[in-house]
């Protein structure tokens, strides 16, 4: 499993993929009949929505990941055992 920093940067990566394409969708747009403009308008605003979700997602999975972090570096323990040493149960007393 990734970890939540790695997925947040994968997520920033389709995020500025989905910006450079909604951008391409846009600059090209100008020799296109108008019909068409306008399906290209609309998956142009899709893809600015969806990279800016991925932004909020990634910037929530770091914000998750400082928070981890911060709970271990805090104090976290292990619980100890209170009695360190390990008993023999013996099931006979006896020696010879």
């Amino acid at each position: 499993m990734e970890s939540l920093v790695g997925l947040a940067e994968i997520y920033e990566k389709w995020a500025t993929a989905n910006e450079a394409t909604a951008e391409e969708l846009l600059a090209g747009m100008d020799s296109l009949p108008r019909e068409i403009q306008e399906q290209q308008r609309q998956r142009a605003g899709q893809l600015v929505a969806e990279a800016a979700a991925l932004k909020i997602r990634a910037k929530e999975l770091r914000d998750l990941e400082g928070r981890m972090v911060e709970i271990v570096q805090d104090g976290y323990k292990v619980p100890q055992d209170r009695n360190p040493r390990p008993q023999t149960i013996w099931r006979y007393n006896r020696f010879q």
